[in-house]
């Protein structure tokens, strides 16, 4: 212990500098956010950007910290021939548990505090989320911590260090392109396993490459290691089967819980050009949907293509991701799907047979409340903090929240005509206001996430069902869905009821009329 105290010691004094740096960007951090809907000051950046210095504050402070890191490690290089501190008595694990005492007292340490003052700052309980706060640190420290210890351990200097720095951003575009041009890799998410397993594999190897550093200094094993498991990811990512995962979480029914079909696409919903320089064209699939129960919601998760035209041409591609809410008012939807130039051009003039399926989450009302939103900020149990947004702020038809940790899972529903701030306009020949709802996905998986705030800002946003444009008449009334005070929301936690899978098919389509466009 007292040679790990002496290595800590050592590095306090010779890197005060960015000790005293680190804590006045935390201090800095800390001004910025206790008052989390205080208007930033922005001001003009490079190209005519726009910053404000309390957006800029987290990503400098966590650069800080990774820099800082790599620094203190490399105090005690463990790389090349001047490595003096083995001559001296120090054990190579009391080397390593010094330094990452200093990451412990120097980083961790004040940045709990911190969270703790935002906390109770906003009337937060402190003991009742004190596990959640752990638990944000503890992520933090495997998602950038621990590479930044490793990428310190295994370079030279800082020029190595910056080096590494841009391989890991290299290696994490290649695992994401290699897992997104997979078959169906774009729904990459539902293959819990592989996913987990590629985890595992990148977590472990930075563990046991930084351990057998700091033991051997084999600097090629070391990085052989990183390597070796970096390739074992990209394969993994290639060669995983992510079709039959979906298909096996969403199994066939005859019996599904909505009503959804194929309808022929018109003008208004497809039959623009896409622009020649374009290598995506975007096909939009109109769908009429019914049947929904009044206290649920459908979720579209995840469509799969397949077009055959007269003449024997067949086009497919595998699962893309949708984000689709079909409600219970929900008449006419429509998806988007991803097609390469090269494929439009041996398709478009043509007339199709589409077929699709569609991968679909039934999700009911379960724990209902109902909460009175007023003109000042309120409180409530589930959503936390919560104010009505304003046209200053972002939309009148928007409830903007803090919660502790994360943000809850709810399905919420309000009735515009019930809202006191209601006013029918005769003239208005657009569709009738019906119950607007809003969405937040159930994303609680256990997995705490890496953050330097404690408090999640989020918006419930309210949108209408059917399409409408507001206008104003002569006597300056207009129809608008908006909140305001004394309106009720009925709030209530999604339960999941089922997962299903439909295969839809439309015969004599033509191909044209699908074409959203590019991007």
């Amino acid at each position: 212990m007292d040679h790990i105290l002496h290595i800590f010691r050592k590095d306090g004094r010779r890197h005060w500098p960015e000790i005293l740096a680190s804590l006045v960007l935390l201090a800095l951090y800390a001004h910025l956010n206790v008052h989390p809907w205080q208007k930033p000051d922005y001001r003009s950046f490079l190209f005519g950007r726009l910053f404000s210095l309390k957006s800029a504050v987290t990503p400098v402070l966590l650069l800080f910290w990774s820099f800082m890191i790599v620094r203190v490690v490399q105090s005690e290089t463990l790389v090349g021939d001047r490595q003096w501190w083995i001559t001296k008595p120090y054990d190579w694990w009391k080397l390593l548990f010094a330094k990452l005492f200093f990451v412990v007292v120097v980083i961790l340490l004040p940045l709990f505090f911190v969270q703790l003052y935002l906390l109770h700052g906003e009337g937060f309980s402190i003991f009742r989320n004190l596990g959640g706060i752990l638990g944000t640190e503890f992520a933090l420290s495997v998602v950038l911590f621990a590479p930044s210890f490793s990428l310190a351990a295994l370079s030279k200097g800082l020029g190595q260090a910056f080096l590494g720095l841009v391989a890991i951003f290299l290696g994490a575009w290649a695992i994401y392109w290699v897992t997104d041009n997979a078959p169906s890799g774009n729904m990459s998410n539902f293959a819990d396993t592989p996913q987990s397993i590629q985890t595992v594999l990148l977590v472990s190897a930075i563990i046991v490459a930084t351990l057998f550093q700091f033991a051997r200094r084999k600097i090629w094993s070391s990085r052989g290691l990183i390597m070796g498991t970096f390739s074992a990811v990209l394969l993994i990512g290639h060669f995983t089967p992510y079709g039959k995962y979906v298909e096996r979480a969403y199994p066939l029914v005859s019996n599904p819980p909505a009503r959804i079909s194929l309808r022929q696409p018109n003008e208004s919903i497809g039959g623009h050009t896409p622009f020649d320089f374009s290598d995506n064209i975007s096909l939009l699939i109109p769908l009429k949907v019914s049947g929904v129960a009044k206290n649920s919601v459908v979720l579209v998760d995840g469509m799969t293509l397949a077009l055959k035209t007269s003449d024997g041409t067949q086009w497919s591609r595998g699962w893309f991701n949708q984000w689709l809410q079909i409600w219970s008012e929900d008449e006419r939807e429509s998806l988007s799907y991803q097609m390469k130039r090269k494929d439009y051009e041996k398709l478009k003039g043509s007339t199709v047979q589409v077929q699709i399926q569609l991968a679909l989450r039934e999700y009911r009302e379960a724990d209902i409340t109902e909460v009175v939103a007023t003109g000042s900020p309120f409180r409530d149990p589930r959503l936390g903090l919560c104010r009505l947004g304003t046209f200053r702020t972002s939309s009148v038809g928007t409830v903007e929240c803090l919660k502790p940790i994360r943000s809850p899972g709810l399905m919420a529903t309000f009735d515009p005509k019930q809202a006191q701030c209601y006013v029918a306009d005769e003239d208005y020949a657009g569709p009738e206001l019906t119950p607007v709802h809003a969405w937040l996905g159930p994303g609680d998986n256990g997995i705490p996430d890496p953050g330097v705030s404690p408090l999640q800002e989020y918006s419930i946003y309210f949108s209408q069902s059917k399409p409408w444009v507001p206008r104003e008449d002569s006597s300056g009334r207009s129809t608008l869905v908006r909140l305001c005070s004394g309106t009720r929301i009925r709030l209530a936690r999604p339960a999941e009821a089922q997962r299903f899978r439909l295969k839809l098919q439309l015969d004599n389509v033509p191909f044209d009329a699908l074409v959203a466009g590019s991007f």
